[in-house]
């Protein structure tokens, strides 16, 4: 397993907008990401929806850079050269010029300004990064900070996302772990084939009972909206299709469908059936229970310092 540790300009303006568009499931934003999520324009909001339609949300565009950043492109000028002359290369068989124009902009108008602040943080979270002395205690280093990655078995780590991903740390190649100005957990992930990336937030602290976790942050976020409210009261009933809560809501069916996003997160709903092209999904009850449960004994279970 090899570990690849810097600073990746790109990819962080990447996730910055990938949380901008699932803002469901990331608010509570960062102050830095707030900041700049109140400056974008309802053009480059628009282009940036219309763009996560054709990419998976974002999420090919940062395993696209993934792969970008493995090669050895990794500052900005050198990648936006590079995205400008093929936008395919990031943005996939759809990509055009005016893509790689908008991320562009989104770095230079925008992200740039707020790196520079955290100059210092991002060279001190690389050197604390630098210094663990082998792959193990990086992965280590990476578990001690969010509860969304876990050690199921001495040699497999489960993520916490939807669909279910587990993988053996022997089938892991490359492990790309960098400091995050954007990042609004303390970690978030994501990977292409055996390459995984993950981006630490410049004010990561190993999990302790004076600071919520990644995971118990994703719970309480998940019940802290009327309409999810409202989805899992109607789920607790039978199983629906998001059509079916579409209608019964009166809201959009694309609005369930990204809110169903959280619940998948949060193990609070499962695939029970499938008729067609329509998918009829259940309320995990017990996941809820341990939900509620998390939030408690985060209130009551320990003395806080």
């Amino acid at each position: 397993m090899n570990i690849k540790i810097g600073y990746y300009p790109v990819l962080d303006a990447a996730l910055l907008i990938r949380q901008i568009f699932s803002v469901e499931r990331f608010k509570p934003f960062s102050p830095v990401v707030e900041a700049i999520d109140s400056r974008l324009s309802a053009t480059e909001k628009q282009a940036i929806n219309s763009i996560a339609a054709l990419t998976e949300d974002w999420l090919d565009v940062i395993k696209s850079l993934i792969d970008v950043t493995m090669q050895g492109v990794s500052s900005p000028e050198e990648l936006f050269i590079k995205i400008r002359k093929t936008p395919k290369c990031v943005f996939g068989p759809q990509g055009k010029e005016e893509m790689a124009k908008l991320l562009s902009d989104i770095w230079y108008n925008h992200c740039l300004i707020e790196v520079s602040k955290y100059s210092n943080q991002i060279h001190m979270k690389a050197e604390e990064l630098s210094k663990l002395p082998s792959a193990a205690e990086v992965v280590d280093y990476i578990l001690s900070l969010s509860d969304r990655i876990e050690r199921v078995e001495k040699d497999t780590l489960k993520f916490n996302i939807k669909p279910d991903l587990s993988v053996k740390l022997n089938d892991i190649e490359d492990i790309i772990v960098m400091p995050s100005v954007f990042s609004s957990r303390n970690v978030t992930f994501w990977y292409s084939g055996r390459t995984f990336l993950f981006y630490i937030a410049v004010d990561s602290r190993v999990m302790s009972l004076e600071e919520p976790s990644d995971m118990l942050l994703l719970r309480t976020l998940a019940f802290n909206d009327k309409t999810r409210l409202k989805m899992l009261k109607a789920l607790s009933m039978s199983a629906l299709s998001v059509n079916d809560l579409a209608d019964k809501l009166n809201v959009n069916a694309s609005t369930v469908s990204r809110h169903f996003k959280v619940f998948k997160d949060t193990g609070f709903v499962d695939i029970q059936s499938q008729d067609g092209n329509s998918v009829y999904y259940s309320i995990n009850e017990r996941e809820i229970k341990k939900s509620m449960q998390s939030v408690y004994d985060y209130i009551f279970g320990g003395d806080l310092k």
